[in-house]
């Protein structure tokens, strides 16, 4: 694992966006979840964006 050291502000800024990539991540689950059965690739990408949004969950939790 690597380590860095962020300052206050900076940290900050990284949490916020974070916190609108989730948002945009939560988006297009919900519309690959609207595509299931629909497009092949659906599956994929539900459980592509539902790793992806844990793992930044897990990074905002650790700032």
């Amino acid at each position: 694992m690597k380590q860095i050291t962020l300052s206050e502000q900076d940290a900050s800024r990284i949490d916020t966006y974070l916190e609108l990539t989730s948002g945009r991540i939560s988006e297009e689950l919900k519309l690959w979840e609207s595509m299931k059965g629909k497009a092949q690739t659906a599956e994929k990408n539900i459980v592509f964006r539902k790793d992806t949004a844990q793992a930044v969950e897990k990074l905002r939790e650790q700032l």
